[in-house]
């Protein structure tokens, strides 16, 4: 009884709340759809939204990949056409010289077989002298020898001079002589102020002769001087003038090497 008449008084409350949780739920499920629409809307747009990303990076990529091979083969061809210009110069240069090669040797073939002619006309001429002009053992001893002709067992002393020199420091040559008719003695010595380091090296046909300053020291310089002096005896008599120097080299202070100079030459003297 008590329970009817509660729910007899309490009714239309009862009703009110079930009706407004029932709009309250309809309301719920009307928005939770909407919300579940929009959010399956979103999720393909975004999506649709990636693939577009997608698919724009890579065009980007092959349009770029494109755009590149269009600027580097400009860059090729003009490079080729650059290196072919250059290596068809080089090879016009390269034919050029060939050309003025293949001049130089015919003119020096003729020239060379013009010389061969010439010295087997000469070496004909002489062999006919020799032996149209008969051998006289009397007239040839009876030649008249040179004033200062170096005597059999006379002793002499060789010197080598120079016209001039500038800031020497040290020297070398070569004294060309017949070892046959001379003997060296020895008594090399030098000349020159502060050049004391001197040496000679005994060669099959002439002596190597060099000289040097030791230290830190000045270059010499002078004119007409005696550069250093050597002893010989005569085992045969000779002519001084078959004494040479040739090959003179110099080094100055300043370490400047000069080869094959001229304006050296000897004197020989009999005691």
């Amino acid at each position: 009884m008590r329970i009817n008449e509660f729910f007899k008084k309490k009714k239309w409350s009862i009703i009110s709340g079930v009706a407004f949780l029932a709009i309250l739920a309809a309301i719920a499920g009307m928005y939770s759809h909407e919300i579940e629409g929009k959010f399956n809307n979103l999720k393909d747009q975004l999506n649709l939204m990636s693939s577009s990303v997608s698919s724009l990076e890579t065009s980007t990529s092959a349009f770029k990949s494109s755009i590149d091979g269009m600027t580097r083969k400009p860059d090729i061809e003009t490079a080729d056409q650059s290196s072919d210009s250059e290596l068809q110069s080089k090879l016009d240069e390269i034919l050029k010289n060939l050309s003025e090669l293949e001049k130089r040797v015919m003119a020096l073939k003729i020239s060379s077989e013009a010389m061969q002619q010439l010295a087997e006309s000469v070496e004909e001429t002489i062999t006919l002298l020799d032996t149209e002009i008969p051998e006289n053992p009397t007239i040839q001893s009876n030649q008249p020898q040179p004033a200062n002709m170096i005597k059999t067992g006379q002793n002499f002393t060789v010197s080598v001079k120079a016209n001039e020199v500038s800031n020497l420091f040290g020297y070398q040559f070569n004294l060309n002589y017949d070892n046959e008719k001379a003997t060296y003695n020895g008594g090399l010595k030098s000349s020159i102020s502060g050049i004391n380091t001197i040496f000679k090296k005994d060669m099959s046909d002439h002596l190597l002769v060099g000289a040097t300053m030791i230290g830190d020291a000045q270059g010499y310089s002078g004119q007409d001087i005696t550069v250093c002096s050597m002893a010989f005896t005569a085992t045969d008599d000779f002519d001084p003038s078959s004494f040479t120097i040739n090959r003179v080299n110099t080094v100055d202070a300043n370490q400047n090497y000069v080869e094959n100079i001229n304006g050296w030459s000897i004197d020989v003297k009999a005691e």
